[in-house]
């Protein structure tokens, strides 16, 4: 087990608490190519938003199956750690944010922690290198993600279908998707988290797969994380901006 002490510091975790809100968003980092330098992304464009942010940043770029350097080691230490975050902040309200393979991880650990809420980009719903062939989507991204959770998850867990593992847990958290609708993979993974319940899909305008730098660019990111923050319909806002 890795250091889950809430006060430990590490590369891989950022926290912005100045704000005077009781609510908390936390954004995982997703997965970035060879030679990339992970990130904590929505890090530039959130000062705005109506919280208390944690972010975290996959450095073993294995969808967090390494853990946390210096805090966890598996995706079983990262979610004890996240609840004894959770934990010491407080929060009347909880939202996970993510993107592609952060959208991933913010529904995992999402449902494992039994959040209030998850919002979550074209978010993945898993990896498999023989998939991945077969759809013709397999590249080396995809191939060394996979081999990392392998490498890291065979000991502590592997979590290669997110969907298939959630329908496995009990939780209750609302999970936003939202995907662009004429991209033929993104659709596919946003179709199987639809299966389970408390999932809302929203298919939006475009055929790419950097939905959430579109909203930022029409001026609307803000507004969907402030409503997904207040328990409030997406649609409205989806539909201001065009993109519903």
């Amino acid at each position: 087990m890795g250091n889950n002490d809430p006060r430990v510091e590490s590369d891989a975790v950022l926290r912005h608490y100045d704000h005077d809100s009781d609510n908390l968003i936390v954004c995982f980092g997703g997965i970035i190519g060879p030679g990339q330098e992970s990130k904590f992304e929505f890090l530039t464009v959130s000062e705005h938003w109506p919280a208390k942010r944690l972010f975290l940043r996959d450095m073993t770029r294995s969808v967090y199956h390494g853990g946390l350097p210096g805090i966890s080691r598996s995706v079983a230490d990262t979610a004890e750690f996240l609840g004894a975050e959770i934990a010491r902040v407080g929060p009347t309200r909880t939202v996970f944010v993510g993107h592609s393979g952060g959208g991933l991880s913010a529904c995992l650990f999402g449902a494992w922690l039994d959040v209030d809420a998850v919002l979550a980009f074209a978010p993945a719903a898993g990896f498999h290198p023989v998939k991945s062939f077969v759809t013709r989507t397999a590249n080396r991204t995809i191939i060394g993600v996979y081999l990392r959770m392998i490498r890291y998850g065979w000991r502590y867990g592997l979590y290669s279908n997110v969907p298939q593992t959630m329908k496995e847990m009990d939780w209750s958290t609302d999970i936003s998707v939202l995907y662009s609708r004429d991209h033929r993979l993104d659709g596919a993974h946003a179709a199987a988290y639809g299966v389970l319940p408390n999932v809302r899909l929203f298919p939006c305008a475009g055929d790419d797969h950097q939905v959430s730098r579109r909203m930022r660019q029409a001026g609307i990111l803000d507004d969907v994380i402030e409503a997904v923050v207040n328990n409030e319909d997406l649609l409205p806002v989806l539909q201001s901006g065009g993109f519903a």
